[in-house]
């Protein structure tokens, strides 16, 4: 489980959910931000370094046949948007990987079904044609009011 924008402090030591091994990566610079991956108690699991300077946490998951990265990932929408760092995000886990969080990236295309597009969603589509991942999402926006 997966959550972005968590908003949470080095101070915070109570937000657990039982049953669930908590990895987290706060926001230390300023507020808000944050991100909070839950994995269920008795899958085998390891957190890996990010490489980036993305705002992202890498846990590897073992599973009964394969093991699967997730890469759980906030962009605040004010955020500049670097290029090279995604790059290099999707050159390091492009197997075997779920690409996920609120990276703000609007595209009118099919891939995030945006009604207004912004560079880092057409950056995106580019990088993720480059490195052959797909996106699991129907072409509906993924927000809503």
């Amino acid at each position: 489980m997966c959550i972005q924008e968590t908003w949470l402090e080095e101070t915070n030591t109570h937000f657990k959910i039982d049953g669930y091994h908590i990895e987290r990566a706060d926001r230390n610079s300023s507020r808000g931000g944050g991100v909070v991956t839950f994995v269920k108690d008795g899958l085998s699991y390891v957190r890996l370094p990010n490489l980036t300077t993305l705002e992202a946490l890498v846990v590897r998951v073992k599973l009964q046949s394969r093991t699967v990265t997730m890469v759980n990932s906030y962009h605040a929408p004010d955020a500049s948007t670097t290029e090279e760092q995604y790059n290099l995000l999707f050159q390091t886990f492009n197997y075997g990987v779920i690409i996920l969080g609120d990276l703000n990236a609007h595209s009118t295309c099919t891939v995030f079904g945006a009604s207004t597009a912004y560079c880092r969603g057409r950056l995106l589509e580019e990088l993720m044609d480059q490195h052959n991942l797909v996106t699991l999402n129907t072409g509906s926006g993924t927000y809503i009011r």
